[in-house]
Order: structure tokens, then sequence, then C-alpha cells
């Protein structure tokens, strides 16, 4: 929709004057697979020196005689890395970016990273990479349908918040406001739980089993949230009804594996 590409079902969007978008997408196969990489950046583009685009190629891991490599034998993330350089050489002010890790490996992501975060103009980047979004975001647009949030900090700053909004939420109300300021300053910060692991719904997980259910989750929750954009979804009210039932559940059980994710890393 912010391309144009689809129609708003509600309100209106509207950019400033003097913006030029360049969109990063997940689709990666509109090259000339017999292009080299050098000529797949150079066609249709101003003539420019050699060494203007292998600095850029550079800058992105293709160095020496890798850049005369044919596009039908490059990975995904070389594909990524390639269609990341084409994107900043049409000098655009504004960068949308739809998860730009997916198809990355580690040294590819740094390296797209560092051009982000070197990028002078604005970057609107949708993705479920926390750590990428927390090296490279400095604002929040929280997708909770049917609100948006906007937070100003990082992604490991909202996640802090929410974990503690939510361990407010669920202590006793007995328990609280009988803690005297002194008491509290004798309880050390990082006191592990003594209550017994196996009482709690995700308590047998390990670590690992948490971050990989975490992200599992997540994803589950970006594909209700795609059906929320989807107008026949919302036109059914027993349809749209069981879909909130579900992002509410999700969002429930996100809640519950991230309280635990923290409390094992303040233990």
């Amino acid at each position: 929709m912010l391309l144009g590409e689809q129609d708003a079902t509600a309100g209106r969007i509207k950019w400033g004057a003097n913006l030029s978008i360049g969109y990063y997408d997940q689709r990666l196969d509109d090259f000339d697979p017999d292009a080299s990489i050098i000529d797949e950046i150079r066609a249709g583009r101003p003539p420019a020196p050699e060494q203007q685009f292998r600095d850029l190629l550079a800058a992105m891991l293709f160095r020496g005689d890798d850049i005369y490599k044919p596009m039908r034998l490059l990975s995904g993330g070389e594909r990524a890395r390639v269609a990341f350089i084409e994107l900043l050489l049409d000098e655009p002010n504004v960068l949308l970016m739809d998860e730009p890790t997916n198809h990355l490996d580690i040294a590819s992501a740094e390296a797209l990273e560092s051009a982000v975060k070197n990028f002078p103009g604005t970057v609107l980047c949708v993705s479920h990479d926390r750590y990428f979004l927390d090296r490279v975001t400095d604002k929040l647009l929280v997708i909770d349908p049917p609100t948006i949030q906007e937070f100003d900090g990082r992604i490991s700053a909202w996640l802090e918040k929410r974990r503690s909004l939510s361990a407010a939420e669920s202590a006793p109300v007995r328990d609280r406001g009988k803690r005297t300021e002194a008491t509290a300053q004798r309880v050390p910060v990082n006191t592990p739980r003594k209550d017994n692991p196996y009482k709690r719904r995700f308590g047998r997980l390990t670590v690992a089993q948490l971050e990989e259910k975490i992200h599992e989750t997540e994803l589950a929750i970006a594909a209700c949230e795609e059906q929320f954009a989807d107008p026949e979804v919302m036109r059914d009210q027993a349809k749209a009804r069981d879909l909130h039932a579900r992002h509410e559940e999700l969002r429930g059980t996100l809640s519950e594996l991230e309280s635990e994710y923290f409390s094992r890393a303040s233990a």
C-alpha cells in the first residue's frame, strides 16, 4: 500500500515532497541469470568509473574476481546483497525494507547492517529479526490490531518495558505496596527463581527451545496480522472474530514465552 500497489482499505497515505523511495523486498529473481555481478548493477544506470562500482561491491563483500561471477551461480544471500547494491545506486532518500535478512548468512547480514546504519535517509523496515532491528532502528511502530503504538527506542527497550508491565500486571494484588523501600534494597537484582519450573507453562523448555518457540509464535502472529489486511476475511464476521481470538491467544503465548525467557536471563 505504501508503494501504491494496493489500495488502502481505510484512511489515506500521503508522502512528503521531494522523496525518492527505494523498495527492498524478499523476491530475488529479477536478475539476468547470465549477467556478471558488475554488469548486472551497471545495467540501465548512467555510466560511472568502474572503481565506483567496485568500491560499493567491496562494501557488500564482493571483491576481486567475484564481481565477474554470473548471477545464476549466486546464493540467496549473495543475490540479496546485489539487490541492495542496486537499490543504493538508485540513490533513494527513503528505504522500504521487507524482511531484509531473510536470505542472509551472518557475514551478509553484518554487511547489510553496516550499509543501513550508514544510509543518510529514512529507513522503514518490517522484520522479525530482533537482533537486526535492535542494531539499526531507533523508533518502533508496534502493530497490535486494531491499534498501532509508537515507541521511541530500540526493540530491546520495548521488550523490557513490555516484560515489566506484564510482570506488574501478574503480581498478586495482596503483595503490591507491601514492600518498603528499605526491604526492596535488600533483595538481590539477580535472585534466581525458586519456584518449581514444571508448574510454569514453559518452565521445562531450555533457553534455545524458548528462542525457537518465540520465533515460531512471532511468525504465527505475523500470519494472523496479514489476514487482518484481507478484506475478504474481515467482511466475514465469524472469520474475523475467530482470527482476532487466535491473535489474542498468540499474543498471550508470546508474552508468557518472553517472560520465561527474560526470567532465565536475569537468573
